[in-house]
């Protein structure tokens, strides 16, 4: 690392420009000033070219003039985006400053239509438009492209490493545990099932999901289009360049798109983070009952100053990131389904923060697979506290008590139930004082490990429905913002 990354990483006010950024950095595609502005810039050259289509335009485009006008979004660079900065905040070739960074794009686009010998199109750029119909479409485009091309990705990576240890795992009995105390037994394998399929019907729903996106002027209405054209189908327009990138025509506005869509897909990454935050949480407790081992990292320090411990980091990392990215999510569905009458602009400011979300989001995941890679199982510690509780056996005797026709057989197996754990002998003397049983039949010779129903099939029912779904090639992804970044 230079020493100017050094220095920018130790002075950033944010850990997720800081200590997290090369996790975090996989977002600044989609996130960043400048993945907005470039957005912006291919919305806006979209919108002139679809108008160029329209006979009441007089654009006249050649095939070369419309390549030359989509190469303007196709190769947008940073020095691109610093121009228009420079518009928006200081002023730049007589331009500004306009303290308008949508005014600031269609300033710049002047600019470059001037450089291809392409002025005569410069009075169609935005025509029409409120700086809203450019923003919506270009913010619900980045987060889409981000969740399928960044999210789901790794969500799928533990999805997979889920798989693998349910799948290695899926008969190993052991003690379940019922309000944290001592139950019914499982296998450590079927506990990882279940968040496998958890977490693969979460990321089924996540990835279906569709934005929208409108393009209806200043309140809702296109009235500047219909007005300057009458001859047009606006709404048909409308609906077709909406579509053509990639989002839902809105059929009804104000100045602003209602957030009801990106709150649905916000809700759908609370559901799979609450999922992830149940699995880390659980990992931390089975590692705490020595069922669990976490590996040390080579040269890792676990305290500092007991010199045997391996901390579960990784997990309380996530926990911690997955919680504050819920927290801002919850917050983030709330406000941007709010707007006053046509529009106000406190959801402006608010989208800003959507980049930090996922960020902390995307750490939690990251985090979460590094935990699940580094732990091993102590089967021997789990089966040995597995046959330290034959006490959890008393359900099966009350059940083969009622089969026999005893009504009053869970009072008689707890009459005789001493408190605490049982072994093999006190679990003997119990089934002698509840019944008359022979030495050889099934419940004499039930041991833990042996009951646990159906844990092995419902396992192999999940790993088999796991394997059988392709997310990454049922996901449609949306285009690469990052592409021709380096103009």
């Amino acid at each position: 690392m230079n020493q100017d990354r050094t220095e920018g990483s130790l002075c950033a006010l944010s850990p997720l420009d800081g200590r997290y950024a090369a996790v975090a950095g996989a977002l600044r595609a989609y996130f960043s000033e400048y993945a907005l502005m470039k957005e912006r810039v291919l919305i806006e050259v979209r919108y002139l070219l679809a108008l160029g289509e329209l006979p009441a335009f007089p654009l006249s485009l050649s095939t070369e003039e419309a390549a030359g006008l989509n190469l303007i979004g196709e190769r947008f660079s940073l020095t691109d985006a610093e121009f228009i900065r420079r518009i928006e905040q200081e002023g730049e070739g007589g331009i500004g400053p306009t303290g308008h960074d949508v005014k600031a794009v269609e300033y710049y686009l002047r600019e470059r239509l001037t450089e291809l010998g392409l002025a005569r199109l410069s009075p169609w750029i935005h025509i029409g438009l409120t700086s809203e119909d450019v923003d919506n479409l270009a913010y619900n485009r980045l987060i889409l492209s981000a969740v399928h091309t960044v999210i789901l990705p790794a969500i799928t990576d533990i999805e997979q490493r889920l798989l693998l240890l349910a799948e290695e795992h899926k008969r190993l009995p052991m003690l379940g545990h019922t309000h944290g105390q001592p139950a019914s037994p499982t296998t450590l394998g079927k506990e990882f099932a279940v968040y496998l399929h958890r977490l693969t019907d979460g990321v089924a729903h996540l990835g279906a999901i569709r934005l929208n996106g409108k393009l209806a002027g200043a309140t809702g209405n296109l009235s500047a289009h219909r007005f300057a054209f009458p001859e047009v189908d606006w709404l048909g327009f409308a609906a077709r360049f909406v579509s053509q990138l990639g989002l839902e025509p809105a059929i009804i506005s104000t100045q602003v798109l209602s957030g009801d869509r990106l709150a649905r897909l916000f809700f759908a990454l609370i559901r799979i983070n609450n999922v992830l935050l149940d699995l880390v949480v659980d990992m931390w407790l089975y590692i705490s009952k020595g069922y669990l081992l976490t590996r040390p990292r080579r040269g890792a320090i676990g305290s500092s100053t007991m010199p045997h411990k391996t901390n579960p980091i990784d997990f309380e990392n996530s926990e911690g990131n997955l919680t504050k990215a819920n927290a801002d999510l919850v917050f983030l569905s709330t406000a941007l389904t709010r707007s006053r009458l046509q529009r106000d602009l406190s959801g402006s400011t608010i989208r800003r923060t959507i980049g930090t979300t996922f960020a902390h989001s995307l750490i939690g995941y990251r985090r979460a697979l590094a935990g699940l890679n580094r732990v091993t199982v102590e089967e021997e510690t789990i089966s040995t506290d597995l046959h330290r509780h034959f006490e959890v056996l008393s359900e099966p005797l009350q059940t083969l008590l009622r089969r026999a026709g005893t009504a009053d057989a869970y009072e008689r197996v707890k009459e005789h139930l001493r408190a605490g754990a049982l072994d093999k002998a006190d679990f003997s003397e119990l089934i002698a004082k509840t019944g008359d049983y022979a030495k050889d039949d099934p419940i004499a010779r039930l041991c833990p490990a042996d009951y646990i129903g159906f844990a092995v099939e419902l396992a192999e029912r999940v790993i088999a429905a796991a394997r059988s779904e392709n997310h990454r090639d049922k996901w449609v992804r949306p285009h690469n913002p990052s592409e021709g970044a380096n103009r």
